[in-house]
């Protein structure tokens, strides 16, 4: 399985949280029999991460809690119940939907960054794209992101094939 960085879809809704200081899109083609929408794609990449990711994400929550940032304190359910119903957790909330997509923003005093579910179903044939755009609000988020932007990529990938792998 393949995950290549691509330019967002002209399509997507994303596209409504631009300008943004920094946007990427990661994609994917594999097949499947079942139907796959974009909230089973973010219930999965949220909810099933490898350990090594939940690994990493221990080690960031620790760290942003020392200069007054959030921190993930939310269950399984509470994301699942977010991405499925549009219920508010203190992680992130749903802002936009379609049949092809759903959006979920995660806002903190720094920065608010927007992930996207994007799916094109062909028949068998799917097409995932994975989309972030980060607008920040201040220098700390700059700071942020920018000092975590090589590890985004490395685990927005590792977590695409890992949510591929378990909805397949």
């Amino acid at each position: 399985m393949k995950i290549i960085q691509t330019p967002i879809p002209d399509d997507s809704l994303i596209r409504n949280y631009f300008p943004a200081d920094y946007s990427d899109s990661f994609q994917c083609t594999f097949e499947s029999d079942k139907d796959i929408t974009p909230d089973d794609l973010l219930v999965a990449f949220w909810t099933k991460s490898p350990e090594w990711i939940g690994a990493l994400f221990k080690i960031r929550n620790n760290l942003v809690k020392l200069v007054g940032l959030k921190g993930d304190k939310t269950d399984s359910q509470e994301i699942e119940d977010c991405i499925r119903n549009n219920i508010d957790t203190d992680l992130f909330k749903v802002v936009l939907k379609s049949e092809n997509e759903t959006i979920i923003r995660l806002s903190d005093k720094h920065l608010d960054a927007y992930l996207s579910a994007y799916i094109k179903n062909s028949g068998k044939e799917k097409t995932v794209s994975l989309i972030t755009t980060v607008q920040m609000h201040n220098l700390l988020g700059h700071i942020y992101f920018y000092s975590i932007c090589p590890f985004h990529k490395i685990v927005v990938k590792g977590m695409i094939k890992h949510t591929i792998n378990q909805i397949r």
